[in-house]
Formats: structure tokens, C-alpha cells, sequence
């Protein structure tokens, strides 16, 4: 797949069909993700915004997922807001949608890897303040990812596409919040 890819890319580029090409560079960037080489990743992503054009959801998308990989929140989450700012810009609202589903994915999953690093290093003489501070940290990413759920789960109802792709994103959002609650049923409303 990735030869199918780069070969693709290098065609787009000789045409000159710079959104051809950085829609592919995208396709490329998740391929190395799947290889688990997500710095290759992003080094094909970098190359798609030198191409220049306007800042896109999709290219934003694709920043916010390689810096999953990588294990780089701080920038997953920036690349997500931009790519939600992108769509509201646009007015596009299944982009907004798809935007807060990832926001609300990107605490959900770093509150997980967070709850399980804590586990791992747990030491009797740091339970006091450090504990607190945590469990605070942890309540407010769960109100963030609650909130990142509920928005994408409002404009869902609003989107008028065709019938089979509007359940499917209720379905998924419905389980988004699902999982969040189930992550920790005494922060619940």
C-alpha cells in the first residue's frame, strides 16, 4: 500500500494537482501509522503543507492522529482545535462533528493512557496532594470529553445527510459517551 501511495503522490505532483497530491499525502501518513512509523508519518504530512493552499480539516485530521501515535497530546489537541476552527470557518457541520468526536476522543484516550501509567507508578509515600491533584486533572478532562461528546452528539441530530450515514454517527456518538461513562460512573450526571 505504501508504494501504491508514494506512486500516487509522485503522479499528482508531476501533474501539479496540489490537492490531489496533499489528499494523498494524507492517505500516506495514516499507511504509516498502520506500519507503526508515525514519524515518517508526519514528515509526509510536513511535505503536505509546504505544498501550500488553504489550511484543511482533513490535513489537520491527519496532524492530530500522528501526534496520537506519537504520544504528543499537546499537539494532538492543537491540530484537533484547528481542525474543528477549520470547519466552523467552513460551516461544514459534519466536519464540527467529526471535530468534537475527536476532541472528546483525544482526553477519553489520554485520560486512559494516564489512569494506566498511574497504575504502573504508584508509590505509597506520593498518594497524598499528588493523588488529589490527579483526580481533579482527571475530572476535568472528563468534563472536557463529556462536553467535546455532547456537542458532537447535538449537531448529529441536526445533520440532515442520508439516513444510513446520520445513524451511523449517532450510533457512534451515543457510544462515545457510553464508553466515557462507563471509563467512570461516579462522574456521571
Amino acid at each position: 500500500m505504501l508504494k501504491r501511495l508514494e506512486k500516487e503522490r509522485r503522479a499528482h505532483a508531476k501533474r501539479g494537482d496540489l490537492d490531489a497530491e496533499r489528499r494523498c499525502c494524507c492517505e500516506l501518513a495514516q499507511a504509516w501509522i498502520d506500519e507503526g512509523k508515525p514519524q515518517r508519518g508526519l514528515d509526509v504530512l510536513i511535505q503536505a503543507q509546504h505544498l501550500g493552499g488553504e489550511k484543511d480539516c482533513m490535513l489537520e485530521r491527519n496532524f492530530g492522529d500522528i501526534y496520537r501515535a506519537l504520544g504528543n497530546k499537546g499537539k494532538e489537541l492543537n491540530h484537533r482545535e484547528q481542525h474543528l476552527s477549520i470547519a466552523i470557518e467552513l460551516k461544514n457541520d459534519v466536519e464540527m462533528q467529526r471535530a468534537y468526536t475527536m476532541i472528546g476522543n483525544t482526553y477519553l484516550h489520554h485520560m486512559d493512557v494516564e489512569d494506566e501509567d498511574e497504575e504502573d507508578n504508584t508509590d505509597e509515600n506520593d498518594a497524598g496532594s499528588k493523588g488529589s491533584i490527579k483526580k481533579s486533572l482527571y475530572e476535568e478532562e472528563f468534563k472536557r470529553a463529556h462536553d467535546a461528546f455532547e456537542k458532537s452528539l447535538t449537531l448529529a441530530k441536526t445533520i440532515t445527510t442520508g439516513s444510513v450515514q446520520r445513524r451511523s454517527m449517532l450510533a457512534r456518538c451515543y457510544f462515545n459517551l457510553g464508553s466515557l461513562n462507563l471509563s467512570n460512573p461516579s462522574l456521571t450526571a
